[in-house]
């Protein structure tokens, strides 16, 4: 864990201040400032909460018309899965992948 973040947990700690991480995941060890797996492992064995938010941020909720990189393929895959498909992906699906990495329910 890098030394900033370790920085903060034990901050948290020493003050018994819960909280929660809400994760995209499909940025987990995507590179730059993004956390590894064993990182969040470890912040959930330090008793932060880890939960999942969605597989990847949605552009159009961020107000971008296009994705991170550039390309419209995600109204594309939306559009093939279906509205009730594309959510049960993007919220059930992300909870399994964390569930799986992180052995957590």
């Amino acid at each position: 864990m890098g030394v900033r973040l370790s920085k903060r947990l034990a901050d948290f700690e020493e003050i018994h201040y819960p909280f929660t991480l809400f994760i995209y995941i499909n940025y987990v060890g995507s590179g730059g400032k993004s956390m590894s797996w064993d990182q969040l492992a470890e912040m959930r064995d330090a008793g932060v909460d880890i939960e999942s938010h969605t597989i990847r941020l949605q552009p159009e909720i961020a107000g971008r018309a296009r994705g991170s990189d550039g390309r419209r393929g995600h109204q594309e895959r939306r559009a093939a899965l279906g509205i009730d498909g594309w959510l049960h992906k993007e919220i059930i699906g992300s909870k399994e992948v964390l569930e799986n990495k992180l052995a957590s329910k």
